[in-house]
């Protein structure tokens, strides 16, 4: 069992659902993770002894960005903490240009959609549908939810945008 059967027992997942937009600095040891299933699976099987997060928080999407230590290594330390709060603002700053260059150069999802639609016409309202939302960088279980389908759906759609416009990948469709 990964992450992925986890993450809502995870502090930044509440963080990103129930908080107002914004940054967060959070720190968590393996001993604070309440979930004993979440703390086995991804702490204490993969040797993790703590971690720190930026956690950002948008209207439309939020982002974690972590830092882990291992048992081996040891806790981080007070200072350690201190140095790695103090470069957050760094992080925060290049992630925001990131969004905003990603923002820029995409556009918009209805952007998206006509310029794939145009290039690709043999793809079907379905298929541009979950194209789009793959491009926007949305989970298959996110795209189900959104779309009212099953995410084995999305997945069916994916691969058969796949092959209709010659990709063999999701890294070539975000190309596309």
């Amino acid at each position: 069992m990964g992450y992925m059967q986890h993450f809502a027992s995870d502090v930044n997942f509440a963080l990103t659902c129930r908080h107002p937009a914004g940054a967060y600095l959070t720190y968590q040891t393996a001993d604070e993770i309440a979930s004993s299933q979440y703390r086995r699976a991804c702490y204490d099987r993969t040797g993790i002894a703590d971690r720190f997060s930026l956690v950002c928080v948008g209207p439309a999407r939020s982002t974690s960005v972590s830092i882990y230590r291992s048992r081996f290594s040891g806790r981080f330390s007070d200072c350690e903490l201190d140095r790695a709060s103090a470069l957050m603002p760094i992080l925060k700053a290049s992630l925001d240009s990131r969004d905003s260059a990603n923002s820029a150069a995409i556009g918009t999802m209805e952007q998206v959609q006509a310029r794939l639609k145009s290039r690709y016409p043999n793809l079907s309202a379905r298929e541009l549908q979950v194209a789009v939302r793959v491009k926007a960088g949305m989970s298959a279980r996110r795209i189900a939810a959104e779309l009212g389908i099953a995410e084995t759906t999305v997945i069916t759609h994916r691969n058969s945008v796949y092959a209709r416009i010659g990709v063999a990948n999701l890294r070539e469709l975000l190309l596309a």
